[in-house]
């Protein structure tokens, strides 16, 4: 939670897409101690690699002011998906699907490799982001079991559990140009 009595940070565009619903903002006056950098290195990212990523469904505005408040997830990449996968519904040609659902809010989140000893062998400093958040898998609340229940006093009913979708990753290669550009 941000301090009430400070004045925003200022920021500035640096480029956008409207039809991606993507805006890369400057903040003029905050560099963090240890920014995440971009992975561009597509080996580093495998099927059942731990991940995890910073969503911002619980940020709120009060006044003039966003209150940024993130919700950490951890899961793992389950697969990558191509085409015939459904993608083109959707804009986009290839994604990695997330064992975690992308909530309320997710979409433009960063997904990071929570390996820090792999991270370490492959020479990295720190966490790097290696795709983003873009939405939920199309298949939205599948029944995963259907059990028959009986009560105490002998009548039964049918009980359904679902299984939470799965959230959709693009990579950040698609952002490449307006990362190096943000950085120059």
């Amino acid at each position: 939670m941000s301090d009430l009595s400070r004045p925003p940070y200022p920021i500035a565009l640096i480029d956008r897409e409207p039809q991606h619903d993507l805006a890369l903002l400057r903040i003029t006056e905050y560099r963090p101690p240890r920014p995440l950098k971009l992975e561009f290195d597509r080996s580093a990212l495998r099927e059942n690699t731990n991940l995890m990523t910073y969503e911002y469904g619980t940020t709120r505005r009060e006044g003039n002011r966003i209150m940024l408040n993130p919700a950490t997830r951890m899961g793992h990449m389950t697969r990558r998906l191509g085409r015939g996968d459904g993608l083109e519904q959707i804009g986009v040609e290839e994604a990695i699907e997330l064992s975690f659902p992308a909530l309320r809010g997710a979409s433009g989140a960063p997904v990071m490799i929570n390996e820090p000893t792999m991270y370490s062998l492959l020479g990295k400093e720190s966490l790097g982001v290696v795709a983003v958040v873009i939405a939920n898998a199309a298949y939205h609340l599948a029944p995963a079991q259907i059990e028959e229940v009986i009560n105490a006093d002998n009548t039964s009913y049918g009980e359904t559990r679902f299984m939470l979708p799965q959230g959709l990753a693009v990579s950040v290669d698609h952002i490449r140009d307006k990362y190096e550009l943000a950085l120059s």
